[in-house]
């Protein structure tokens, strides 16, 4: 692996609040910290001005008072400056003789429009009429068009063509962004061009009449399927805004929802909503109350995925209503199916089981059975989430063979997957991973690439656990880069969380800490309470690594508080465990006691190996601390860490088991330098130097 290296990124944006760039600010001003570095460009003062004008011509050459007003009245709008010097060119009021500009006109006769727009009018009113005409069929086509579509509703022979867009690049209208010769040109397309600041097409656009801007945004519709019907989907965004401003909400319609779903595929996500939100429009205004329900249901999936879980339960109620009043049973089943699942993203579990047991009703009534696998492996996801795996694994082998039977490969996919998860949180490691790589290849094969994030996510927890820490990370990075680029916020923030987990037991606090406060601000903002819970937890205990205890104590009852609200039974095991632990290094016995009684009920309760593993080696510890060498504890903890393949907890139980010995003076020093000499082998494999610093500090 090549070493990192710094990259600085130069973002532009506007500065209006309601806008989503200011979101995406704020949020990148949330995790980068004093990393972020933000620079307000305010208006330029006079000399800077003067400056910008001198670039663009001799504006010292101008008339004094003339210059002073243009300056004055721009107020320091770069955009205005310019605007306003191009006017004052093409009206004819200043112009270049004997190499100097001179003004045509007395001072006080020269009117100076108040905004920009004004001033964009202003020139646009004094071109020719065929140019005018060019460049509001441009402005209804949008700040970015092509040559080839251009021409279809200009209705223009392509010498005129050519010489008109010449013109108006002259006049510094538009401009090309690609052209022959270029690695992206598109002969099928033509020229690319752009209007020079989108505040010209926007100006443009709102001179042309509402009649004539509804047949002309129908007539780049019609150009477009006609010339690129075997390229459709290439141009079904820009189909769908065209032919919604043109009033034809059918075909808005049609497009509008293949551009969601597009966006949706390749993970675009606000992209997909937005046209989601027309698709919805464009259904109610052709009364097509079946359409609007399913596409309500699928913004809300798109929603959940976003972490917008409660805008997401509004849309699917409404859609649950409606399609209760087309007594559509199939319709209804499906949309309290997504309600559950929706339900279950915000760790709402009982309400999540509620719901899905009702929709799989439906579908059994119907005898639909993909309906009832995917009904089935809901509920299992939710009962595993509730350390519920006995049951959990009824459900992925049950739904897995219905999806068998239809012929559903990504439902039988899904099962296996789930099952590795159930597997690794047993402690069946081996049994895991053979799952987890049986379902990687297929997601690989079919294409689902949130499917491949989550598995490698969960292969690099496994490498984890087995000790593999630089086989760990690098699994884990690829299923982070993975959800980034497909906008899954709430993958993120477990990869993340993983990755700062892996870093804590290595020892390198300072990168945990700061992937773990990432991961748990997405969590927050999403509503994901119950991996808020997992996210305390392990902060909770890279503190303690930190040896702020205080610290550690306030975070771990927290992730404690958290895990009993949502009732996730593993983060509350975790995390007694946690606090037990924290308790022995200070002493208080008796809060010992407490945790570790809840620990060890909640070991059973769950049927977790690792998880009694992990109680005994603490009751082991503090009876060590009380003078007592409880071999039986120290045994047997260590014998379950070896049947599980869990190095870093054997390692430690080596470590605890020798510690205990030395302090209440074991003669056998042999069985003494036996249990250092494992866990320093072990320790040593995995590169974490703090416990072998222990271990020599343990041997002086």
């Amino acid at each position: 692996h090549s070493e990192p290296v710094p990259i600085l990124f130069v973002l532009i944006s506007r500065i209006e609040k309601e806008t989503e760039p200011w979101e995406i600010k704020e949020r990148l001003r949330q995790k980068l910290g004093a990393r972020y570095l933000e620079i307000t460009l305010a208006p330029l003062d006079y000399d800077a001005s003067l400056r910008l004008a001198e670039n663009l011509l001799r504006i010292s050459m101008i008339p004094e008072r003339l210059r002073d007003r243009i300056l004055t009245r721009a107020e320091g709008n770069p955009l205005f400056l310019e605007e306003m010097l191009r006017s004052l060119i093409d009206s004819g009021v200043l112009v270049y003789e004997s190499g100097a500009w001179h003004s045509t006109s007395t001072i006080s006769d020269i009117e100076i429009p108040d905004t920009v727009q004004a001033i964009i009018l202003a020139r646009f009113d004094r071109l020719r009429p065929e140019l005018k005409a060019l460049l509001q069929s441009a402005a209804v086509i949008g700040r970015n068009f092509y040559e080839t579509i251009l021409a279809c509703i200009a209705g223009l022979d392509t010498l005129m063509l050519s010489l008109n867009l010449a013109t108006l690049e002259e006049y510094e209208y538009i401009r090309r962004v690609s052209s022959p010769g270029d690695a992206d040109f598109d002969p099928r397309k033509g020229i690319a061009y752009e209007f020079r600041h989108p505040l010209i097409p926007e100006v443009i656009y709102h001179t042309i009449f509402k009649k004539r801007r509804r047949e002309l945004h129908h007539k780049v519709g019609r150009c477009i399927e006609e010339h690129f019907s075997e390229r459709i989907m290439d141009f079904c965004d820009l189909l769908a805004r065209q032919y919604y401003s043109a009033g034809d909400y059918k075909k808005a319609f049609e497009y509008s929802i293949k551009s969601a779903r597009k966006a949706k595929e390749f993970y675009q996500n606000r992209t997909a909503i937005g046209f989601y939100d027309m698709a919805i429009e464009c259904a109610v205004l052709l009364e097509d109350t079946r359409t609007m329900v399913e596409c309500m249901k699928e913004k809300a999936g798109v929603l959940r995925l976003v972490g917008e879980s409660e805008k997401a339960l509004k849309d699917v109620d409404g859609a649950i209503r409606l399609s209760k009043e087309l007594k559509d049973k199939k319709l209804i089943a499906d949309c309290i199916l997504q309600k559950g699942r929706i339900y279950s993203s915000l760790s709402r579990y009982e309400e999540a089981l509620k719901a899905v047991a009702e929709a799989l009703k439906l579908y059994e009534e119907l005898n639909d059975r993909k309906g009832m696998a995917d009904c089935i492996l809901n509920i299992g996801t939710t009962e595993g989430r509730l350390g519920n795996y006995s049951r959990a694994l009824q459900c992925f082998n049950r739904s897995m063979k219905i999806s068998k039977e239809i012929g559903d490969r990504r439902g039988v996919v899904r099962c296996l997957h789930n099952i590795g998860i159930v597997q690794n949180r047993l402690g069946n490691y081996i049994e895991a991973l053979k799952y987890y790589d049986y379902s990687l290849k297929i997601f690989e094969e079919i294409g689902d690439r949130e499917g491949e994030a989550i598995n490698l996510s969960n292969i690099g927890v496994l490498e984890f656990q087995l000790g593999n820490y630089t086989s760990a990370l690098d699994y884990l990075n690829r299923s982070l880069r993975i959800r980034r680029e497909i906008g899954n916020r709430y993958g993120e923030a477990i990869s993340l969380q993983n990755i700062g987990a892996v870093q804590g037991k290595i020892g390198n606090y300072a990168s945990a800490l700061d992937y773990l406060q990432r991961s748990l601000r997405i969590r927050r903002e999403i509503g994901d309470r119950y991996g808020e819970a997992y996210n305390l937890q392990i902060i909770g205990e890279v503190q303690a690594g930190m040896g702020e205890l205080d610290r550690s104590r306030e975070t771990l009852h927290r992730a404690l508080k958290c895990s009993e609200e949502v009732g996730n039974k593993e983060v509350l095991r975790r995390s007694h465990i946690a606090l037990a632990r924290l308790y022995l290094q200070t002493d208080q016995y008796n809060k010992v006691e407490q945790h570790l009684k809840a620990a060890f009920a909640l070991a059973e309760e769950l049927g977790s190996k690792q998880g009694w593993a992990e109680a005994l080696l603490i009751q082991a510890r503090w009876e060590g601390a009380k003078g007592k060498i409880d071999d039986h504890a120290f045994e047997e903890s260590i014998n379950i860490f070896k049947q599980l393949n869990i190095p870093f907890a054997l390692a430690s139980a080596y470590y605890h088991y020798a510690e205990a010995m030395i302090r209440n003076g074991e003669k056998d020093r042999d069985k003494v330098a036996r249990c250092l000499e494992s866990a320093e082998e072990i320790f040593r494999k995995m590169g974490a130097e703090r416990w072998l610093k222990q271990i020599e500090q343990l041997k002086g």
